[in-house]
């Protein structure tokens, strides 16, 4: 049989080792980022046009479309520019007037995706852009 003499300052060295191991992994381990399972990117801009529907008659209600064409963009003064933007649906292609900061929100343009509220027999409307799928 053999016998080890350990001597009292050792084992106060070891322990005193494996504890602050032991503390340094469990620091290092609850600073790490912990998985949820939510998504964690940044909240989506939200891209909303003001404007009229300048060509057709429709019920108020929510017609989901796509970009096709942006013309007739003019100074409107103040920073702001006023366009005709094209939104095909399945209603047709609807000529959406408005005005709108360049330098904040660009235009509509084709290839968009684009959901388009119509607010009263009127034609005012809200557009809001919830893909970009062509140039600005």
């Amino acid at each position: 049989m053999v016998t080890i003499n350990i001597d009292g300052k050792f084992v106060g060295v070891v322990l005193a080792i494996v504890l602050i191991a032991g503390i340094g992994f469990f620091a290092m381990e609850s600073l790490k980022p912990k998985s949820t399972g939510y998504a964690t990117a940044l909240p989506q801009k939200t891209e909303l046009f003001t404007g009229k529907i300048t060509n057709m008659n429709l019920e108020p209600g929510t017609y989901e479309g796509t970009g096709v064409y942006d013309k007739s963009c003019i100074d409107a003064g103040a920073g702001m520019t006023e366009c005709d933007g094209g939104i095909k649906t399945d209603k047709g292609v609807l000529n959406f007037h408005y005005k709108h900061n360049m330098a904040i929100l660009p235009c509509i343009a084709p290839g968009d995706g684009l959901v388009v509220e119509v607010l009263d027999s009127e034609g005012s409307a809200k557009v809001t852009r919830t893909s970009s799928g062509g140039s600005h």
